[in-house]
């Protein structure tokens, strides 16, 4: 068995900002060890965030293997509700993953991605 400390955790971290802006990183996330990026998109529908990542490979470069990799983004979001429903879609090192889970509305907070009901594509 991996020690925690060798094998991360997947996490969401996310901060609520006065001004309306949600910050949220990801932190080790198993990504390509090429230099790729993460891209987002979030919308808002009421209570629910509906965040799109996807991994982009510059320039079709791609390694056979995979690292721990940290990606960071903001949003603008309406503040004031008492929790956001995240669906969070991640495509990463060729796996598409639905992960469902609640956040407040308000101040900041991380959610262990493994924790949360979670599904695998392709």
């Amino acid at each position: 068995m991996i020690a925690k400390e060798e094998y991360p955790e997947e996490t969401f971290w996310f901060k609520f900002t006065p001004e309306g802006k949600l910050l949220i990183e990801r932190r080790n996330v198993w990504m390509n060890c090429a230099e790729t990026t993460l891209e987002a998109s979030v919308t808002q529908d009421g209570e629910k965030l509906a965040i799109k990542e996807e991994e982009v490979f510059p320039d079709d470069r791609y390694m056979a293997c995979e690292c721990s990799k940290y990606a960071a983004y903001e949003t603008d979001v309406v503040v004031g509700n008492d929790s956001l429903t995240v669906e969070l879609y991640t495509s990463t090192s060729a796996i598409t993953r639905t992960a469902v889970f609640k956040i407040p509305g308000h101040g900041s907070g991380e959610i262990v991605i493994d924790d949360t009901e979670v599904s695998y594509g392709k």
